[in-house]
């Protein structure tokens, strides 16, 4: 399917407005599930729907990696909101903005590392492929898969490291 960058903007468009809902909702998701829960649910979903999106091909649909790439941003979104959440609870009142700093530096840093060192590895896989005799449509969906799985994989882990190693905090006898 060929569409025009105007249509494919308003499309994926689509994931914006889920953005900002998924956004206004999380903290209703937070109060049902509770922060950590919230946490795991985020990153699964956002691991298992990046992890999907490497079963598309330069054939398929984009309204398959619209619904992927949404829902996996929605993941993402709420795994950021319940790690603020769970990062600052039982923080005393003083040092609330010192912690929301330090969650954000994490979450920035994280980024600054992450989206480079993940086009790296799609960049050099993809210059290893043309380098093969591999065509560029090919050699280019090799890379995007390469670092898709490798987001997907980090991010499960990130999950199995969270439930491995997130406790709920006990209650304490006094001051």
């Amino acid at each position: 399917m060929r569409l025009s960058a105007l249509r494919t903007g308003l499309l994926f468009g689509v994931q914006g407005v889920v953005s900002a809902v998924a956004g206004l909702v999380a903290p209703k998701v937070i109060a049902l599930l509770g922060a950590r829960r919230t946490l795991l649910t985020g990153l699964l979903l956002q691991a298992g729907f990046t992890a999907g999106l490497l079963g598309l091909g330069t054939g398929t649909g984009m309204w398959l990696a619209l619904i992927g790439v949404t829902f996996a941003g929605l993941g993402h979104l709420w795994a950021i909101i319940s790690y603020g959440v769970t990062a600052t609870s039982g923080v005393p009142d003083a040092e609330q903005g010192l912690a929301t700093g330090l969650v954000t530096s994490s979450r920035q840093v994280g980024i600054t590392l992450g989206i480079p060192l993940l086009s790296a590895v799609a960049t050099a896989r993809v210059t290893a492929l043309r380098t093969a005799g591999s065509g560029f449509a090919e050699a280019t969906l090799g890379g995007i898969k390469l670092g898709l799985g490798l987001d997907a994989a980090l991010v499960a882990v990130v999950a199995v490291l969270v439930t491995a190693g997130l406790r709920t905090p006990r209650a304490t006898r006094g001051d």
